[in-house]
């Protein structure tokens, strides 16, 4: 089975406008109720293994935005895996 995987970010902090602490949990949830269609007609499976109290100071269409593509791209450009969504706090 595959393993994908990708890292984003810089270490330095940037002030976001219209930013509110937006549950990552709760926001992957929302993704892949709209995705897990397209993950199954290519035979696979998505895994979300975010702690429910993880939040991120965004703007919360961007980053549905970004997480929802980088979704599409894993799916639509893989089958028969298993496509594990994670965050990782690190200082």
């Amino acid at each position: 089975m595959k393993s994908l995987s990708y890292v984003f970010g810089y270490n330095e902090t940037k002030t976001v406008s219209n930013a509110n602490p937006i549950s990552l949990h709760h926001l992957v949830d929302r993704l892949m109720s709209s995705f897990i269609p397209l993950a199954v007609s290519k035979r696979s499976f998505i895994i979300k293994d975010i702690h429910a109290d993880f939040s991120v100071q965004a703007d919360e269409q961007v980053l549905a935005f970004v997480v929802g593509n980088l979704l599409n791209n894993v799916i639509n450009s893989s089958k028969n895996v298993c496509i594990r969504v994670e965050a990782v706090r690190k200082e």
